[in-house]
């Protein structure tokens, strides 16, 4: 097994062999072969969570391609990821992003888009001028540019999204906002540009700027329509194959500028962007989940999130009626207050096990709403959030929890997404009320694929029910990332369990349909299932 796992992980070739050496010394190196070495707990106090997988009702038939994402903001990738000296994406990054074929890609970011002249991106590198670099510090000139970022999401084989900037120039603290004409005549000729890069895309995305409605921008209705339909025109002149996706929200904004006072409710929002702009069959929105928004404020845990993006889709189908449209979850990521005091704790507890098992969650979440079409995890390599480690604790690039934990669910992504329930005990005390929850796929020939997170800070027995498999022998793969049994996943560091490459192994329904599976603490699992064609 030891084996096993140093294949797997070395096959991603880290920036130097000890890296994968510190690696494999502080990931537990016992794996599936006997899972229940990783509790403490005798059997009989072994909790059992109920997962019903309903052959009969599928939420949709596939997940999207581009249901994994990652939102890049092209300084914090340039500082962390790219490779000065070469003029290229570091190579052991391609290697690792090389697995989520088909995912999202968005750039240049979020906020920092607003501010992003892609004129001078574009220009031979020698040549490029210095552009504002958002929360990354300072300018920089821009080396990871706009066909640097076409160039390496053909090397992986992702999806791009391209956000517009569609006010002008300058920070949010200091705005210079140049006329609508203006910038539509720049988004047509940065769309041509990019047709021209990416002539083998029959679809080409386009987000209309980012939470401009609110912050220090605090646009109104009507102006982020206008400017939006303006670009929009603009854009399809030279490009009829383009798509665009309009930001919108699920909570109300209360003005602090110029308007203070005045409320801009999230139905109001959604209702006279959708009639504003009646073209557009795409929207986005953000979620920073698992935390609070200020000292003392509410915490929102995955099932508020969930029951808010079902709260969008009614308003607006109170627009567009039958008509079907698309969500697009461009930033999601654990949330942590930041501040100055706590920098280093956030880069820390965003991207750990704690984070990745809030990000698992998420992702099981997300396949239940057939309406979602990608996920943007915030960020590859952006401020205070870190995927692979520049400065969270080795600063050597190797992959952290969160990245396991996509990788894991990544293992298992084909199939009809089917209606997924879930019964769990709350010992962890997750304010969302459960430990664990679960999806599955089916895929041709009785096989069967099941997401599982487990929260709680012990082993955890799943009884799945799946009528299609009862009295049946199996084969199983039980991928996973786990924490210790007792030890709050906050606390564990790199001192992780991980099975990427797990053995199979024999497993029997029941004739009730019900096959048990022991989850690891702390964990996040992706079960294989494939039928021997025969009953037991």
């Amino acid at each position: 097994m030891i084996w096993k796992l140093a294949h797997s992980l070395t096959r991603l070739k880290y920036s130097a062999e000890l890296a994968v050496l510190l690696v494999l010394c502080q990931a537990s190196l016992q794996a599936a072969e006997d899972l229940s070495a990783l509790a403490d707990t005798d059997d009989q106090d072994i909790p059992v969570a109920f997962i019903k997988i309903d052959a009969n009702n599928v939420v949709r038939e596939s997940l999207p391609d581009a249901f994994f994402g990652f939102n890049i903001r092209w300084s914090g990738f340039q500082k962390d990821l790219w490779d000065k000296d070469n003029d290229r994406v570091k190579p052991q990054i391609v290697e690792a992003l090389t697995p989520f074929e088909g995912a999202l890609y968005r750039y240049p970011g979020g906020l920092v888009a607003n501010e992003y002249m892609w004129e001078k991106a574009v220009l031979p590198i020698g040549e490029r001028k210095r552009a504002a670099a958002g929360l990354a510090g300072g300018d920089k000139p821009p080396l990871f540019g706009v066909r640097e970022f076409f160039d390496f999401v053909r090397q992986v084989d992702g999806n791009p999204l391209y956000t517009l900037n569609i006010i002008g120039k300058g920070k949010p603290s200091d705005i210079q906002e140049y006329a609508s004409e203006k910038m539509a005549a720049s988004n047509r000729l940065l769309a041509s540009y990019i047709k021209e890069l990416t002539p083998h895309r029959k679809t080409r995305y386009y987000q209309l700027g980012n939470e401009l409605d609110r912050n220090r921008y605090e646009w109104s209705h009507e102006k982020y329509i206008s400017r939006s339909r303006a670009t929009i025109e603009a854009i399809q002149s030279v490009d009829a194959d383009a798509r665009f996706i309009a930001f919108l929200r699920e909570f109300r904004w209360r003005y602090r500028g110029e308007k203070k006072g005045g409320i801009s409710t999230s139905e109001d929002f959604i209702r006279d962007v959708l009639t504003g702009l009646p073209m557009v069959n795409d929207y986005s929105l953000h979620f920073y989940y698992d935390g609070v928004l200020r000292p003392g404020g509410k915490f929102k845990h995955i099932q508020d999130v969930v029951d808010r993006i079902k709260g969008t889709l009614a308003v607006a189908a109170s627009v567009r009626g039958k008509q079907p449209l698309n969500v697009w979850i461009t930033e999601h990521s654990r949330r942590l207050i930041v501040t100055k005091d706590n920098e280093q704790m956030a880069k820390t507890y965003t991207t750990n096990l704690q984070a990745a098992l809030s990000t698992a969650d998420f992702l099981t979440a997300m396949t239940q709403i057939p309406e979602v079409k990608s996920t943007g995890l915030q960020a590859l390599n952006g401020v205070g959030r870190q995927i692979f480690d520049a400065s969270v604790r080795h600063g050597d690039l190797r992959p952290l929890s969160v990245y396991w934990a996509m990788r894991i669910l990544n293992q298992g992504r084909q199939g009809r997404v089917l209606s997924t329930t879930t019964q769990s005990p709350a010992g962890s005390g997750y304010p969302g009320g459960y430990d664990v929850r679960a999806t599955g796929l089916a895929s041709e020939a009785n096989g069967l694929t099941v997401w599982v997170v487990n929260r709680a800070l012990t082993s955890m027995d799943s009884d799945i029910s799946y009528l299609p498999l009862k009295g049946q022998t199996v084969e199983m793969q039980h991928y996973f990332l786990a924490g210790k049994h007792g030890i709050n996943a906050d606390a564990l560091g790199d001192d992780y369990q991980l099975d990427i490459q797990p053995a199979w192994q024999e497993a029997e329904f029941s004739d009730s349909g019900v096959l048990s599976v022991r989850l690891p603490p702390s964990s996040v699992s992706t079960i294989v299932l494939r039928g021997k064609g025969g009953a037991k």
